[in-house]
């Protein structure tokens, strides 16, 4: 089963307090309003889920499934998507009760966020089931990359 916490439209003051909250939790790398500021991938197969900018952090609390048959989590960080064209790929389940979830479309795996049908646009992402790339800026990374001949490839975190 799944919980929503109610929540009114955002303000100016409210995107200030998401941008902070998530300024917070530096695994995200949120930017200073509040978006994505890298790439979101699968954690399971990196497949690519959202390119930067198309999210806005918010703390939100959703109970949502894990894998098949492991009962579900408690779920506080959460992306906001509008609309499903927006991601760069993504998957959604058949309407279980009054919402959808979504998952990864390349592995299908696990649950990733949710979306409700009162509300189809906008869609929530679990900030802590998914990875970010991250590109390579260490020397030392650039100095093995020169080594081998090959460009330094992003680092999933």
């Amino acid at each position: 089963i799944l919980r929503r916490t109610a929540f009114a439209s955002m303000t100016t003051a409210d995107a200030s307090m998401t941008a902070a909250a998530g300024a917070g939790v530096p695994h995200l790398h949120v930017t200073d309003e509040g978006k994505n500021a890298v790439a979101i991938v699968c954690r399971l197969c990196g497949c690519k889920i959202l390119t930067p900018g198309n999210a806005v952090y918010e703390s939100k609390i959703f109970e949502l499934p894990l894998r098949k048959g492991q009962g579900a989590a408690t779920e506080s960080h959460m992306w906001r998507v509008q609309g499903m064209m927006t991601f760069y790929n993504i998957g959604f389940t058949h309407g279980v009760e009054d919402r959808k979830f979504i998952t990864c479309a390349d592995c299908e795996q696990e649950v990733l966020g949710v979306t409700f049908h009162s509300d189809p646009e906008t869609i929530w992402v679990a900030a802590e089931r998914v990875k970010y790339l991250v590109p390579a800026d260490d020397a030392a990374t650039a100095a093995a990359a020169a080594d081998t001949g090959a460009g330094a490839p992003p680092s999933l975190s």
